[in-house]
């Protein structure tokens, strides 16, 4: 299973936007300028009210109104027995449960165009059709963060694609990067399962992923969600053994969107939010 690592069965769909530069046959990570990294910090209430709107004609989709309805049996399931922050929705509960359906899924679809989103305001505008999914998963997130008293985790990722990074450069994985806090979890992901061949151990201290194993299809994975706009620096990056092993830390948050604008521009209303027909 490669849910814990972005760039395994569901993530060679990320090299084109995700790297900009091939160094030696390895890919090098960086900002990831092309994401849609919306924070929704302070939004007014006329955009959050539309967001049940967007969702309504988002679910037109097919597949993503599959999952959504598989969430929400799922949802049903356990929330007898979940404790989650005082100001979530059952709305928040079934987007983070939602993006963790493995099987049938829309997480790749999801992750891809999240880094592709943000490359324009007519992309974001016109192209991307998961805008309340993102902004459900997002709230969620900062919410279970408000809420836990770690105030940083050690987590782990492994995958396929060997990595290159340059020590003290500040990076963003751009998307819904799951995370796990078990480092058996990740590592087993970091081989190519075809022909064997070694790929990239991150280990990485976050400071906004939030654990959401209560609110997972599969919960033994202790996961760590970290959201699109958290930017680490390049601590360490060292081959070993054929294996990239990369380490990021924390050092904030950044996004070039907030409340479904480009920062500057003027206000989207749901009027001219493209809906899916």
């Amino acid at each position: 299973r490669e849910r814990g690592t972005q760039y395994g069965t569901k993530g060679m769909y990320l090299l084109q936007s995700f790297i900009k530069t091939v160094v030696s046959d390895k890919l090098d990570m960086d900002m990831v300028r092309s994401s849609y990294d919306d924070q929704y910090e302070n939004c007014p209430k006329d955009v959050e009210d539309m967001i049940p709107n967007l969702l309504k004609s988002e679910l037109k989709h097919v597949k993503f109104n599959e999952v959504w309805n598989k969430a929400i049996e799922r949802w049903i399931d356990i929330k007898g027995e979940t404790n989650v922050p005082k100001e979530f929705t059952e709305k928040h509960a079934i987007a983070t449960l939602a993006y963790t359906k493995e099987v049938g899924g829309i997480y790749t679809e999801f992750n891809t165009a999240v880094r592709q989103a943000g490359q324009s305001r007519d992309h974001s505008l016109n192209k991307f059709h998961y805008k309340a999914l993102h902004y459900y998963l997002t709230r969620a997130v900062q919410m279970l963060k408000a809420e836990e008293t770690v105030k940083c985790y050690r987590v782990y990722r492994g995958t396929r694609v060997p990595f290159s990074a340059t020590i003290g450069k500040e990076v963003r994985f751009g998307q819904f990067a799951s995370s796990s806090t078990d480092e058996n979890e990740a590592v087993v992901f970091a081989k190519d399962p075809d022909t064997g061949a070694p790929g990239t151990n991150f280990t990485i201290t976050t400071c906004h992923g939030a654990s959401i194993s209560d609110l997972s299809f599969i919960p033994d994975e202790k996961e760590v969600l970290i959201p699109p706009y958290e930017t680490f620096k390049v601590t360490e990056a060292i081959t070993e053994s054929g294996y990239n092993n990369i380490t990021l830390v924390s050092v904030g948050t950044h996004s070039n969107y907030n409340c479904f604008k480009i920062k500057g521009k003027i206000q989207l209303s749901i009027n001219n939010l493209p809906l899916w027909v």
